[in-house]
């Protein structure tokens, strides 16, 4: 019995100690107006407390469009005027515009 007891805690420490080397990163966002869309989403950044101005959003296969009321969209979805928000990881490239890698991009209806 003390066996068994002492093989469920030890498996439930192993558990815990493996899902706390998980890296999870936080997403920070980014809400503008879109100016121009090429190999890039070139946008205004709206109001923000720490980002301001121009930005491209650098997307590729892995990054996620959807509207504001979760329904999927693609990047075709995406025109000059349109306001969206976009999820990244919190890097920005220290370029003029500042570049971000663009996880997720919801457009707003």
């Amino acid at each position: 019995m003390k066996k068994a007891i002492l093989t469920a805690v030890l498996l439930v420490a192993v558990c815990l100690a493996v899902a706390g080397c998980a890296k999870s990163t936080p997403l920070y966002t980014l809400t503008g107006t879109v100016n121009d869309i090429g190999n890039h989403i070139d946008f205004t950044v709206i109001e923000n407390s720490y980002a301001s101005g121009i930005f491209w959003a650098i997307t590729d296969s892995q990054t996620v469009y959807v509207f504001d009321d979760g329904e999927a969209a693609e990047r075709t979805d995406i025109t000059a005027g349109v306001e969206i928000t976009v999820e990244y990881s919190g890097q920005i490239m220290m370029s003029y515009p500042g570049q971000i890698y663009a996880k997720k991009v919801i457009i707003h209806k």
